[in-house]
């Protein structure tokens, strides 16, 4: 099956353990290996994006009560 134009084919190599946890899991959603381990990724991709923000978020108030703390 072709890939569509707006996604890209990603490989990555993972011990012979690591795929058979990623089978156990993939037939139990009944997902493709393929399919599952997307869903994986953009799951904790999500999850590091509103981390981040959280922390950038959390940084620039921090700097804002630190600036407001200086005398001048």
């Amino acid at each position: 099956m072709p890939v569509a134009e707006n996604r890209k084919r990603v490989y990555v190599t993972l011990s012979d353990d690591m795929v058979d946890k990623i089978d156990v899991y993939r037939n139990q959603m009944g997902l493709t290996r393929s399919a599952f381990c997307a869903y994986v990724i953009g799951q904790n991709v999500m999850a590091m994006d509103k981390a981040m923000s959280v922390l950038d978020d959390s940084a620039k108030r921090l700097i804002k009560t630190a600036e407001k703390s200086i005398p001048r």
